[in-house]
């Protein structure tokens, strides 16, 4: 039997007693929110979600303050469309990314997400927000010239922009050489502050605490002034790996733990700023990673666990992602949280929160977890769905997924073992290791993919790992249910813009300075090179 109490008295009698157990009856009003990014981080890559040989660190200790989440998944498998899906809320098909081979921009790309796009740092600016951000961004940089820096954060809503990567820390940027490179490759790795090329190429071993200043000066300069919104955005763990003289050398996971163990002291230097400051049981910060882990390069790649597929794929493994939630006071500590959530869900939930408005023509795919987070309540979905470009892959519903298409499987243990000789992947092995390359090996396309029909269904809650499809006598019903979510949904996919990948342009790639031969402010000690085109 459940009692209802309307007395007032009570009521407050009932919201002090709920207090004493660190939950209060209500958030704050517009509390400050912090995002805290990783890069292709595995599942399984932290110690609180199982990886027991990576030391205990400051995200442990975030996510033993606050609520983790073991059902939480990105919208896409590559960064950066599961970028522009969180910062939007929306599926990035919606967004204009499809119908290409490409799946991420690069450095010629005259592509980036839309500004007619509505982010969260936008929204939260219309109700007396400040926005910033710092760290990897990855969707988009130039359109018409190598240096208009058309679709960098500034005009996406952010007040403040500090040290930016515009792509990302990839493979090219390896300053060791041991990968089979034959050093860094100027025209794919550098810094930008704000719109302006400032490093070029960049310099990791002092990338960590520029992004960590920019973070701390950030706070400092808005907590208790007004609410504020901080994108902090890791290029941790995405490869190369790298890590700076405190952390080399320390992990028992070498370079790739000593990486994450970078990124944990950087999370603890933001939650003890936001301590000093006196606004941490006012602020809402929230930890993920953007998909899940790039397994070809075996030893320095994220660990996807028990799931099945990595980054790229749309099983489990690609985008069932370690998330954690921390708002002291109000989310109470030490909570395991196993409804299923979304990336999506940050938008609409911060808008809640703020009590910004979202426009009433804007389809928005997330949902808000403010009843999930602060009041014990059900996931706000019923389905959620994965497409690869403009393909349909999968649907999680309820506790089961259903795979319409899934990526051939071709990193077998034979093929690692050959690219990567004591477990450090070596490009210069490529050609005798493997027929086609790696890089285009996930792609949307028939060649690389396999079409079910009739889809798989799985119980992901009994089966994790993808392994034993339901018999459809038995569950076929499923497939109805499912069927009548994705009408429901493809009702809504009306208006889609052209793609956003647009033809290679080498003209826009960034160069800081054509008579220093694209070199600056380099501290020496690698090898560069590189053509623009």
């Amino acid at each position: 039997m459940m009692y209802v109490i309307n007395h007032p008295v009570l009521h407050i009698l009932m919201c002090l007693i709920v207090a004493l157990w660190s939950v209060n009856c209500k958030v704050p009003v517009k509390p400050n929110f912090v995002i805290l990014l990783a890069d292709d981080l595995g599942y399984m890559d932290l110690h609180s979600f199982g990886a027991v040989y990576q030391e205990l660190n400051e995200i442990d200790e975030m996510i033993r303050e606050g609520m983790m989440f073991k059902n939480f998944y990105s919208a896409d498998s590559v960064c950066t469309p599961s970028r522009a899906a969180m910062l939007t809320g929306r599926l990035p098909m919606r967004m204009g990314m499809h119908t290409s081979k490409q799946r991420f921009f690069d450095n010629d790309s005259a592509g980036g997400l839309l500004r007619s796009e509505l982010t969260i740092a936008e929204m939260l600016g219309e109700v007396g927000y400040v926005s910033g951000f710092t760290g990897k961004w990855h969707l988009g940089l130039n359109r018409h010239t190598s240096t208009d820096g058309y679709h960098l954060p500034v005009h996406h809503g952010f007040d403040y922009v500090g040290w930016t990567m515009p792509l990302t820390n990839s493979l090219e940027c390896d300053e060791t050489t041991i990968h089979g490179m034959t050093g860094t490759d100027k025209f794919e790795c550098f810094l930008y502050h704000n719109t302006t090329m400032v490093e070029q190429p960049l310099d990791h071993n002092l990338l960590t605490e520029r992004l960590v200043s920019d973070s701390v000066e950030f706070i400092r300069d808005n907590a208790g002034v007004t609410p504020f919104f901080l994108y902090l955005s890791f290029p941790h763990t995405h490869m190369t790996v790298f890590a700076n003289e405190d952390y080399r050398g320390k992990s028992r996971r070498e370079l790739y733990g000593d990486n994450v163990n970078e990124m944990a002291g950087a999370v603890a230097t933001v939650l003890t700023t936001l301590e000093e400051m006196g606004v941490t049981n006012e602020t809402l910060v929230v930890f993920a990673s953007d998909n899940g882990p790039d397994i070809r390069y075996c030893l320095e790649a994220g660990d996807p666990g028990f799931f099945r597929g990595s980054k790229f794929t749309f099983q489990e493994g690609g985008i069932h992602i370690p998330a954690a939630m921390r708002m002291p006071g109000y989310i109470p500590a030490n909570t395991v949280n196993f409804q299923l959530a979304t990336m999506m869900d940050i938008f609409p939930t911060f808008a809640e929160l703020s009590g910004a408005t979202i426009p009433e023509h804007l389809v928005i795919d997330g949902r808000s977890l403010v009843d999930t987070i602060f009041n014990s309540g059900p996931s706000p979905h019923n389905a959620t769905f994965f497409y690869c470009q403009d393909q349909l892959f999968a649907i999680r519903y309820k506790q089961f997924k259903i795979m319409y298409k899934s990526h051939k499987e071709w990193m077998s243990l034979e093929l690692m073992q050959c690219v990567c000789p004591r477990g450090i992947y070596d490009k210069r092995l490529l050609k005798k290791c493997v027929k086609t390359s790696l890089d285009t090996a996930y792609g949307c396309t028939e060649a690389f993919t396999i079409t079910h029909d009739p889809p798989l269904i799985y119980n992901i809650e009994v089966d994790p790992r993808e392994l034993f499809p339901l018999p459809y006598d038995t569950f076929g019903h499923v497939l109805n249910d499912v069927s009548r979510e994705l009408e429901k949904l493809e009702n809504t996919l009306t208006d889609i813009p052209p793609s956003v990948f647009k033809p290679s342009d080498c003209n826009l790639i960034p160069c800081c300075d054509e008579e220093t031969d694209c070199v600056c402010n380099y501290n020496g000690g690698a090898n560069i090179i590189g053509d623009a085109c």
